[in-house]
């Protein structure tokens, strides 16, 4: 197992032990009861719409959290000649990512078995729509790593960001926002080949926060405030 790999399962078994994933338990019985309303009647839009959208938040949400665990003294107990910073924000970064993964897929499977699903898409087409909802999760998470508190600290600056890319106002902004609204619309609209710009536009955007954050941690004084 190498290095960052392991500093991840340790960050999430911290995490978990610190936190018992409350938060996310908490946001995914929140999306369950949104959409617990004749749930037998949701079609494929409904339920991948709820998927995105929790992806989304959850993302932000545990990303944040996990991101500002060490934002203290601690941080020098981690950050040892062993472990570079680049490879304790990757191990951030898939942390958080595993935890919205496996919440994401485990409300998929609900979906899958409870709601319409099955009449529009076979459990293998339907598993392999939530790609482009992996991809929209995956560069929220980048770009909450990039501006949390142990990089560059605004979140608000984050929470601006990933409104307006879910939103998507008309404009040049289309063209230079992170694509969270196009990819969550791939996962239940008609698969068209020109689609995959979107996904291959979302990994670009999670690749260049996940730089920018690397570079900005790697030159930041690590002055955090004291347990």
């Amino acid at each position: 197992m190498s290095m960052t790999a392991a500093l991840a399962k340790f960050m999430l078994r911290e995490y978990y032990r610190a936190t018992g994933l409350a938060c996310e338990t908490l946001t995914a019985c929140l999306f369950i009861f949104l959409f617990s309303d004749h749930y037998w009647l949701l079609k494929p839009f409904d339920i991948y719409f709820g998927l995105g959208m929790f992806a989304v938040t959850a993302s932000f949400l545990t990303t944040y959290r996990v991101a500002g665990r060490e934002a203290n003294s601690r941080i020098y107990i981690i950050l040892t000649k062993k472990v570079s910073r680049r490879q304790y924000l990757l191990a951030k970064l898939e942390a958080s990512f595993a935890i919205v993964a496996a919440a994401t897929a485990g409300l998929f499977i609900l979906g899958y078995c409870l709601c319409d699903i099955r009449s529009s898409f076979s459990f293998v087409e339907a598993a392999l729509r939530l790609i482009p909802i992996y991809v929209a999760a995956l560069a929220v998470a980048a770009i909450t790593l990039f501006f949390s508190k142990i990089v560059y600290s605004n979140m608000i600056s984050a929470i601006v960001l990933i409104i307006f890319s879910f939103a998507h106002p008309p404009g040049f902004l289309n063209y230079i926002l992170p694509p969270v609204q196009q990819l969550i619309k791939m996962s239940f609209n008609v698969f068209e080949p020109y689609g995959l710009i979107y996904v291959f536009w979302g990994v670009l955007c999670a690749a260049f926060f996940y730089a920018a954050a690397v570079r900005v941690f790697r030159a930041r004084e690590l002055n955090f405030d004291s347990d």
